[in-house]
């Protein structure tokens, strides 16, 4: 099965990025055409595309979805991520600061945080809590009965973040370390790799944004040219890196 921009619902150019849901048979895929589509693989008829997200104003980088809340993020070159639920097919949240194309963005394994990359050099994390009552007041109102179609909440725009500055060129992508809630990797044209300590209050355990900076705890010079992504696998925080230079590369982690 192939899904392909020559219907009406494809896209129209590039597709950047794709994530599948990990309990529902929907995936989400973006592109240049700067749009966010959610997909139905299971549904066979000639439009599996089940929704068109548009919002963006640029390329869309990458899409990923929420573990837990019906939320996909989206990242752009319009200098933005935002925030998507899929079962209300509405705009949540607009993540503003970058000041360059925004290349990635994860939400947190656990904890309401997601974490953005940037060409303007800087990972950023946003504590999106708050959006917890915009999940919670749906289901509420769902459950009443009130059609979910004409429930409509104004759009958060979140512009407070805390940055993480190191890299000496534009950042690529990020991933949340597995079991360590403090501890995120990132990516870079500048061929290396970079661990980070997130400031949580009450310590590594605690479960909103602390102080305003990320601490570098580790760096990898990992290839011999831009590290497109970077990855964690397993629980003892070992990654793969690929690059433009042709490789992939499976680290072990030393940062502890």
């Amino acid at each position: 099965m192939s899904y392909s921009g020559d219907g009406s619902e494809g896209h129209k150019g590039p597709v950047r990025g794709v994530d599948f849901h990990r309990t529902q048979p929907i995936f989400v895929s973006g592109g240049d055409d700067r749009k966010v589509r959610l997909w139905n693989y299971n549904e066979r008829s000639h439009n599996p595309c089940v929704h068109t997200f548009e919002g963006h104003t640029d390329y869309v980088r990458s899409v990923s979805f929420h573990k837990i809340f019906p939320w996909i993020v989206s990242a752009s070159d319009d200098h933005t991520a935002r925030i998507w639920n899929w079962q209300s097919r509405t705009r949540m949240a607009d993540l503003v600061g970058h000041t360059n194309f925004v290349t990635c963005a994860r939400f947190h394994t656990r904890l309401e945080l997601v974490a953005t990359t940037s060409m303007d050099l800087s990972v950023r994390v946003w504590d999106i809590s708050q959006l917890k009552f915009k999940a919670h007041a749906g289901r509420m109102f769902a459950l009443q009965k009130v059609a979910i179609n004409v429930l409509t909440f104004p759009l958060t725009v979140i512009s407070d973040s805390i940055a993480g500055d190191g890299h000496e060129d534009g950042l690529r992508s990020v991933d949340w370390h597995p079991t360590d809630d403090s501890k995120l990797i990132t990516s870079s044209d500048d061929h290396t790799v970079r661990e980070w300590r997130v400031p949580l209050e009450g310590g590594d355990s605690g479960d909103s944004l602390g102080i305003d900076y990320m601490e570098e705890i580790g760096m990898t010079v990992a290839h011999d040219s831009y590290v497109q992504s970077v990855k964690y696998y397993g629980n003892d925080g070992q990654f793969v890196s690929t690059s433009v230079d042709s490789t992939f590369i499976f680290h072990k982690n030393t940062n502890k």
